[in-house]
Formats: C-alpha cells, sequence, structure tokens
C-alpha cells in the first residue's frame, strides 16, 4: 500500500528528499516507515516519548488532523504532508 509523504518542509533533517513513499493502513505506521526509510526525521517529528512532537502538524490529502493523528487510517494513494512549525516569540 503506497502512501506519499511529502517532507519538503523538515531540511536540513530530510537530506533533501522532498517525498518518500511509505506503507501502512495508520498514520503510525506510515511514520514508522518513513523513519526507518530516513532515520534522521525522528528526532524532528517524535519526541522523546516516542510521541508525535508538539511542534509537527500532519495533513492527510491537504487537510491538517488536529486530534488523534497516529491513528487516523490511511489508504493506497493518500498523500501526508508533514509540517515544522516555528515557535517563538
Amino acid at each position: 500500500m503506497a502512501i506519499k509523504v511529502d517532507i519538503s518542509h523538515l531540511k536540513p533533517f530530510n537530506k533533501n528528499i522532498e517525498t518518500v513513499e511509505v506503507s501502512g493502513h495508520l498514520v503510525r505506521e506510515c511514520l514508522k516507515d518513513l523513519v526507518a526509510k530516513v532515520p534522521a526525521i525522528k528526532e524532528v517529528i517524535f519526541n522523546e516519548y516516542g510521541e508525535l512532537s508538539e511542534y509537527i502538524n500532519v495533513y492527510i490529502n491537504k487537510e491538517v488532523v488536529y486530534t488523534g493523528v497516529l491513528t487516523k487510517p490511511v489508504k493506497a494513494g493518500d498523500e501526508l504532508l508533514i509540517l515544522y512549525m516555528i515557535a517563538g516569540g
């Protein structure tokens, strides 16, 4: 099952890779496969407890998912976009 993940906004952690094809039935499974393919991304998208970082937004087919993103189902042909939010003041 191919899911396309856009990681173009996660420079310099993405090794200049803009998209990665992953597999999984849930967003969590797709992100696990993504980390297996681009290990440097793990420190950006997950915190030290293995939870999704509070600074990461995940979009499924161009719609942001605010709650329960890791348990959202995905299917072949879906596209994920991972954005790192900028924080500060």
